[in-house]
């Protein structure tokens, strides 16, 4: 056996260059200290194998076996075993002991700089190396010691005093004094220094220089970061290119652009999120210019690539309860007039009925974030509820505000001929629907956390026909949860409570009452079926209703998903529920096949407390996911 001096981590304070340099080198513009690992050893690898190449006593190669021991976290001893060139060259023998050796002695250098990225400024590492034995026994024993915390955060402006608003302290980056002092937090924090300078007219700063000293005995680090804030820069000129068919003037009020303020480089970001939300663009690039010599003014570039303005799309779904097959046919213009004006006419076919739609939206009226909305819909149906020939139509203004509200509010209008139990009415109605919505879902056809909330309440009366007067209400909400951090497993919720105010069930019009159960409602029970039902066991809809789901969503492969679920749901021919009738549950199993414009759903569901008139199972094929 050959046994080699102990190497420590942390050199005696006189003589911390080498550690600083070490961790000068983790931070230099990586996030993570994954990424800082690879640019700091990739080369070493390179050199340590050119050594071994050139070895003049090359003999026999000398295979070998690596031990990393020590009391050490798993997570360390996994950065460790990764930054290893023993490791990662064993399948290629070095040729002599002392290639091997010089492996030894870089995987030292390379334990050293990965201890101290993760605080570890007191380490110790013993190595050997027995060639007595075939394989050669190569044993690494770290002493990893306590490890070293931030005890000072200095930023030191020069020349010159800090600019106004600039970071001057731990705290206004994002430290906390106390906290481990490892690479990742120091380098995050560099970054959000030269970021707040940008955002406050210092687009051209940089560190000067970056120095860390760890005090052994004190077991901990103080840091100086010495900043070059660069002169203090306004927004200049906006120039956007490659508009077509978008008119320009409607960009540039879009975008809102305020030349001559201090230059912030959140307004770069402001106005991607802008133009990437009105759909217009398939390519949107924003670069900042060198401004004019002598001038303070920064020019800023908007590239544009604008996305085809007409598109057509197909859906179609099946069910084994009545709704049985069904299609949709739909067009959409994103940019009718020029101005991001949208219409999208749609059809839609199932065994019990058909509609046609149609909907004009006009973005940007009075307001950035208010705009002009207006539906109409024809459709006739012939179901065991109740037969239906309608057309209904609703104008009114959507408005956003804050990050996730939105308000639509308008008047409404109904022409409806139904008929039930063999009585035919006819309705004139008009009324004032408003809605209220919370999303803050990282997507809308396959969500994996945040939640969306809705209110909607509208009041009708009768202008001629049957009279009636009512206010139907609805509230849902439905939370999304990723079990993991990769979003492999997905806790999803949903909740709905509706509510008819009026005289009697037999007041509102019949089309117009609540039901539940089908697809998109409460899975195992027929479309509609659940509540009250008439003697041919038809459903005669209710004044209020619940239904609840819940659904663990499982991905098993990037095309490949499994849920499971429970879903109940009831409805009473009361304002409220009054749960004097039980809620009716089902459970099931869904597949999901994912695709790039949303999961395919398969879901077969039971009921767990089925009525007589209910199906064993039922069965849904659909695209998107339940809710």
């Amino acid at each position: 056996m050959v046994a080699e001096r102990p190497t420590r981590a942390c050199f005696p304070l006189a003589r911390l260059a080498p550690l600083l340099c070490a961790l000068l080198l983790l931070l230099q513009g990586c996030a993570q200290v994954t990424q800082i690992r690879e640019r700091l050893f990739g080369s070493e690898r390179a050199e340590g194998a050119e050594l071994e190449d050139v070895d003049a006593t090359a003999s026999e190669p000398i295979p070998y076996e690596v031990r990393i021991e020590g009391e050490l976290p798993a997570s360390l001893k996994a950065l460790l075993e990764a930054s290893s060139g023993l490791i990662a060259n064993k399948d290629r023998p070095p040729a002599s002991l002392a290639a091997l050796r010089r492996r030894v002695a870089d995987d030292v250098q390379r334990f050293n700089q990965v201890l101290q990225s993760e605080a570890y400024y007191d380490a110790r590492i013993d190595t050997s190396t027995d060639t007595a034995v075939q394989p050669a026994q190569v044993t690494l024993r770290i002493t990893p010691g306590p490890r070293f915390r931030l005890e000072t955060y200095e930023i030191v402006y020069e020349p010159g005093p800090p600019p106004a608003k600039a970071p001057l302290g731990a705290s206004d980056v994002g430290l906390k004094i106390g906290i481990h002092a490892t690479a990742s937090p120091l380098v995050e924090a560099e970054r959000t220094l030269l970021a707040r300078l940008s955002e406050h007219g210092h687009p051209h700063a940089r560190l000067i220089e970056r120095r860390y000293v760890a005090d052994r005995a004190a077991r901990t680090v103080r840091a100086t970061i010495r900043v070059d804030a660069g002169p203090a820069m306004k927004i200049g000129p906006l120039h956007i290119d490659g508009l077509e068919r978008v008119r320009q003037s409607y960009v540039e009020r879009l975008v809102q652009w305020h030349e001559g303020r201090t230059f912030d480089s959140r307004e770069l970001d402001r106005i991607r999120s802008v133009l990437a939300g009105t759909q217009l663009f398939s390519t949107i690039s924003i670069e900042r210019e060198e401004p004019a010599a002598g001038s303070e003014a920064i020019p800023v570039r908007v590239t544009l690539k604008e996305r085809k303005r007409r598109s057509v799309g197909v859906g179609a779904s099946y069910a084994t309860d009545e709704e049985g097959f069904s299609g949709q046919l739909s067009w959409e213009h994103r940019n009718l007039f020029g101005r991001g004006e949208s219409l999208r006419l749609r059809a839609t076919g199932s065994m019990i009925g058909q509609s046609v739609d149609a909907r004009f939206r006009k973005p940007y009226f009075l307001n950035r974030k208010q705009a002009i909305v207006a539906d109409t819909r024809l459709r006739r149906e012939s179901s065991e509820a109740f037969d239906e020939l309608s057309i209904s139509s609703f104008a009114g203004i959507e408005r956003r505000f804050y990050d996730h509200w939105m308000i639509t509010s308008g008047p409404a209008f109904v022409l409806a001929q139904l008929e039930q139990d063999g009585n035919q009415d006819n309705y004139v109605l008009v009324g004032l629907s408003s809605t209220l919505i919370y999303d803050t879902r990282d997507d809308e056809l396959d969500p994996t956390k945040g939640i969306r909330a809705a209110f909607a309440v509208a009041p009708y009366v009768s202008v001629a026909g049957t009279q009636t007067q009512f206010v139907v209400t609805n509230a849902t909400l439905a939370g999304y949860q990723r079990l993991v951090e990769s979003g492999r497993f997905v806790l999803a919720g949903r909740g709905r409570l509706g509510s008819i105010q009026g005289d009697s069930r037999s007041t509102v019009p019949a089309n117009m009452r609540l039901y539940a159960g089908g697809g998109g409602s409460v899975r195992g029970y027929a479309f509609r079926t659940l509540g009250p039902l008439d003697d041919d066991n038809n459903p005669l809809g209710g004044r209020s209703a619940v239904e609840l789901n819940t659904e663990l969503r499982t991905r098993l492969t990037e095309s490949l998903g499994l849920v499971t679920f429970v879903d109940g749901g009831q409805v009473y021919d009361e304002v409220a529920p009054t749960f004097d009738n039980d809620l009716q549950w089902a459970a099931g199993l869904g597949a999901r096949y994912f695709t790039g414009f949303g999961p395919l759903r398969f879901d077969i569901a039971f009921p767990l407390n089925g009525r007589d008139v209910d199906d064993l199972l039922q069965f849904y094929i659909s695209i998107g996911q339940a809710f």
